[in-house]
């Protein structure tokens, strides 16, 4: 039998897999593991929902005691009583952010095309750039950044730092980046609070601007791939171009047909019955969210990419339930804002990648690179 857990550098395409756990055991105990891994959407989504599965806490890992005191501020970490409130303070800070249009946070990160910016669009080739590294790894984070009004200087200095910050969330962290992510925490943490004048802000935003860095990331990353690489999407960007309706469809499909994030974990606060299954109190549990998006019994055809499926946006990829994701909305619109942008920047854009490799991560699945090519 195929392992619950693999890394996705290592699998071409895990959806079989997933297809034959759903048919073999769809609840099943893996022994290697020692955890309950669940794949059918069902029980995926009854475990979301349940209030007694609960978030597992996370090694100390050789953090310093100020960056455990401010993970267990994080919304993503929290478990009950703390979560209810944390996750209210959270959304009352993200809902203070305003929303900038799209374009004057990605004209800037885009290329420019060489010549006179007064030729009409699609006046010049533009040399091919790699998608993930300019745009899908900057724009979530800047996006929001710019939101809250900081500064160019602590937009930068924050974004440069983001990929050593998300190690925090980690079960296990080098002895070797337990200081810079000490030092670099801080400093971020102090012009957080500087601008924001809020409690417990530093906590939330970092939380926010975490949790966006992958899956923001990866959402940005598939969603141009599959409006590229389907023939179907390339002819519907034929002019006129389509309004912003079909690309909200587009990365709602996204989100279930191919998501950033493949599974997420729970542990039993206390002993759980399902299917004539019992969680015991304390046994860890992955949830295998791309497997439920997957499943036959939801989805018609679940393996054929379609945007007018009329039940696209019941995917489990947002999580379920109370901890659900807060920035799903904002999520869906930044993507979709995003390729309207560049579809109506650009009169051609082809993507170069012919074979798509990804990171050596097991829970998220992030393509390395996406070189496109645009004029």
């Amino acid at each position: 039998m195929n392992p619950s857990l693999f890394l996705h550098s290592d699998i071409p395409d895990p959806y079989p897999v997933y297809f034959q756990k759903r048919k073999d055991s769809p609840i099943y105990w893996d022994g290697e593991l020692k955890s309950w891994v669940l794949y059918s959407f069902r029980d995926c989504k009854i475990i979301l929902f349940n209030p007694a599965a609960l978030i597992p806490s996370l090694p100390a890992s050789g953090l310093s005691a100020e960056i455990l005191a401010l993970r267990t501020k994080l919304v993503r970490l929290s478990n009950p009583p703390d979560h209810l409130p944390t996750r209210q303070n959270t959304a009352t800070l993200f809902h203070r952010m305003s929303c900038p249009a799209v374009a004057t946070v990605l004209d800037p990160l885009l290329p420019r095309r060489g010549r006179a910016p007064e030729l009409p669009r699609g006046g010049g080739r533009v040399a091919s750039f790699d998608w993930v590294a300019r745009i899908a790894k900057i724009l979530p984070a800047s996006y929001i950044l710019t939101g809250f009004g900081f500064s160019p200087g602590d937009k930068e200095f924050i974004i440069t730092r983001i990929p050593l910050l998300t190690k925090i969330m980690q079960f296990s962290i080098h002895a070797d980046e337990a200081a810079a992510i000490h030092h670099d925490c801080l400093e971020v943490c102090k012009r957080i609070e500087r601008h924001l004048a809020a409690p417990d802000s530093a906590a939330m935003l970092l939380g926010l601007l975490i949790q966006s860095h992958d899956a923001g990331r990866g959402l940005l990353s598939n969603a141009l791939l599959w409006l590229l690489r389907d023939p179907r999407n390339l002819r519907n960007l034929l002019d006129p171009p389509p309004d912003k309706s079909f690309y909200q469809s587009l990365v709602t499909e996204v989100l279930r047909f191919d998501p950033p994030v493949h599974h997420t974990r729970r542990i039993a606060g206390e002993d759980i019955y399902l299917d004539h299954h019992i969680f015991k109190k304390g046994e860890p549990i992955v949830v295998m969210l791309a497997s439920a998006n997957r499943d036959e019994r939801q989805f018609a055809d679940p393996d054929i990419f379609d945007i007018h499926r009329s039940n696209n946006h019941d995917h489990l990829t947002f999580g379920y339930g109370a901890h659900s994701c807060l920035a799903a909305t904002f999520s869906v619109r930044l993507a979709a804002e995003t390729l309207v942008h560049l579809v109506h920047s650009y009169k051609d854009i082809r993507l170069e990648e012919k074979e798509i490799k990804y990171e050596a991560l097991a829970n998220v699945r992030l393509p390395k690179q996406l070189h496109i090519n645009c004029c």
